[in-house]
């Protein structure tokens, strides 16, 4: 999990590393989830905060800079 660029922690599952970054999102908005393949891709994005859904978003859409899992 990377925040600003800087690495807070390492998963061997990339599910576990999602359920930490959303729940961290969702404890300090607004924020963004961003999930990317191994290959640097985005997979998914998600937002948090007032006015937003935290229904998955179409990927690639609002990517931000340092908020990836």
């Amino acid at each position: 999990m990377v925040r600003d660029g800087d690495v807070l922690e390492r998963y061997c599952r990339k599910r576990d590393a999602i359920g930490r970054a959303a729940r961290l999102a969702r404890a300090d908005p607004p924020a963004a989830l961003v999930v990317e393949r191994m290959d640097g891709t985005v997979q998914a994005s998600r937002r948090y905060g007032p006015g937003s859904s935290e229904e998955p978003g179409p990927r690639g859409a609002d990517r931000e800079p340092g908020s990836t899992v």
